[in-house]
């Protein structure tokens, strides 16, 4: 009969890589149609087209998530709609119910959990962040409060990252890699900060925590391609997984000896605990938190959310500036008023740079770290609002931030305008509300509540004295016949092309 010996005889002629894909999307279908129907609400999707089924449409999320949260959000601006990601359909709330849920605690709202879901944490290390709030703790009492303290080591520390990035730079036109020079700049200044003299002149430290943030980010945007299913299996086949564990250890090897270090030395009389975020995180650690290689890990961690996400917005703001050449002068004439009038970096000079300022605000609009913002996962309990909806467990919340800030409804005159907030902020009502490093309902990129990114006024001050320091001394433009690189993405996630060159020469006052 036709039966076992036709289905057999037939597989049997069959690729096994066709059958492993068979068999794979298979599996996808199955593993995401029952996630999905524990987590997932009734909302209609954004762009999902009519043939499509979702496990596919989760896939196509990794390359055109753009186009797709356009369409949820123009198809149903003002509602929910859900976007299929390969890992979890994930629900795009109204920015009106945003003030009712920014507050909620974390035991029924979680923004850390959705953090290290949306960065494959348990593949990036960034998974330790679940442990405690150990990093939060420290950023929202130490650095935070005393950030005007830190000016003068941070223009110390910058003032010898240039010396070290460009070292070969004359009043003559050269390439250079830009985005590796920042982040080698950024990356310098941030451990004056983070481990304090004399480890952040130490080459090693530094090159080990630039490639494990390298290696990290490069398995989170492979990761998130693939359907989670995949992932345990997939991640030991990529080279990025085992650089990202090899530069961990030797991050830690670095590390490790120095909090034991400090811990003998501050049992002495007369000892003077460093300032800086790996001894604030020494002191301010309880139990298992105390775990020294713990507290290293944490300290690599902060170095891969504080030299990406500044190397980016960065890199952002000098390509604007590089296509519309005018604000170098606007920005330069600031700059030189504000630091002849304080007699160079004092205290509060990052804070008088409104009009550079207004530009990080408007790059960061323009080019976000993401497309979405305000992530949250809902907890044990479902979550109802006030119109009656239910989250249940699981569901992944966030909003479309991006499509928000370009709305001309909610942000008329929306043609770049590097000035837009520094004009703004002559209202009185505007001043604190519209700074780069405040959030509200139309400005989610950096969270917005009581889970906003903690470190995001160091990130400002950063941004802004290595943005001074770097139009005071160079000139900038893009290599002959070439413009802004376009954007790169990946899932909702936004990249500046690190493979871009510009050229670069020493300013000659006139």
């Amino acid at each position: 009969m036709l039966g076992d010996n036709f289905v057999w005889g037939g597989l049997h002629n069959v690729s096994p890589l066709v059958l492993v894909v068979f068999v794979g999307l298979i599996a996808v279908a199955v593993t995401k149609k029952l996630f999905d129907f524990f987590t997932s609400t009734s909302d209609p999707f954004g762009g999902l087209k009519p043939w499509e089924p979702k496990w596919f449409a989760g896939m196509r999320f990794w390359l055109g998530a753009r186009d797709m949260i356009h369409d949820g959000y123009e198809k149903y601006k003002g509602k929910y709609f859900q976007l299929p990601r390969n890992d979890r359909n994930i629900l795009v709330i109204p920015r009106e119910y945003v003030d009712e849920l920014r507050n909620y605690p974390t035991e029924r709202l979680s923004s850390i959990q959705a953090l290290i879901n949306n960065m494959v944490g348990q593949y990036s290390y960034m998974d330790v962040l679940l442990e405690s709030n150990l990093h939060t703790r420290v950023l929202q009492s130490k650095l935070t409060p005393n950030l005007a303290n830190f000016t003068s080591a941070m223009a110390d520390e910058l003032n010898y990252a240039l010396a070290k990035a460009l070292p070969n730079v004359t009043d003559q036109w050269s390439e250079v890699e830009i985005y590796e020079v920042l982040r080698t700049i950024v990356a310098r200044v941030s451990a004056r900060i983070f481990v304090g003299l004399p480890t952040c002149r130490n080459d090693e430290w530094i090159f080990s925590s630039i490639r494990y943030t390298e290696a990290a980010t490069i398995t989170t945007m492979l990761l998130r391609g693939l359907p989670a299913i995949f992932r345990p299996f997939v991640v030991r086949a990529l080279p990025s997984y085992w650089n990202t564990k090899k530069w961990v250890k030797r991050g830690a090897d670095i590390i490790l000896p120095i909090i034991d270090q400090r811990r003998v030395s501050a049992e002495k009389p007369g000892y003077e605990r460093p300032s800086d975020l790996l001894q604030w995180m020494i002191d301010e650690a309880k139990g298992k938190e105390s775990d020294t290689y713990n507290l290293a890990l944490r300290e690599l961690v902060m170095n891969l959310a504080s030299v990406h996400t500044t190397t980016m917005s960065t890199a952002h703001v000098l390509f604007d500036m590089c296509q519309m050449p005018e604000y170098f002068n606007i920005m330069r004439d600031e700059m030189r008023i504000v630091l002849a009038e304080d007699n160079g970096w004092q205290r509060l000079t990052p804070t008088k740079l409104r009009k550079l300022d207004s530009m990080l605000k408007e790059s960061q609009r323009v080019s976000p770290p993401s497309l979405l913002g305000f992530h949250r996962l809902v907890q044990n309990q479902p979550i109802t609002l006030s119109d009656g909806k239910v989250l249940p467990p699981g569901t992944h919340v966030c909003t479309a931030s991006y499509e928000i800030s370009r709305d001309e409804d909610i942000l008329p005159n929306q043609e770049y305008d590097g000035l837009r907030y520094y004009k703004l902020r002559d209202d009185p009502a505007n001043d604190k509300r519209l700074a780069f490093a405040q959030t509200d309902k139309a400005h989610m990129h950096f969270g917005h509540g009581r889970h906003a990114c903690p470190g995001r006024f160091f990130a400002s001050n950063e941004m802004k004295m290595i943005l001074t320091e770097l139009l005071l001394r160079y000139d900038f433009k893009f290599v002959d016949g070439q413009g802004r690189p376009t954007n790169i993405n990946a899932d909702e996630f936004l990249y500046a092309d690190p493979s871009t060159k510009l050229l670069v020469k020493k300013r000659v006052e006139e």
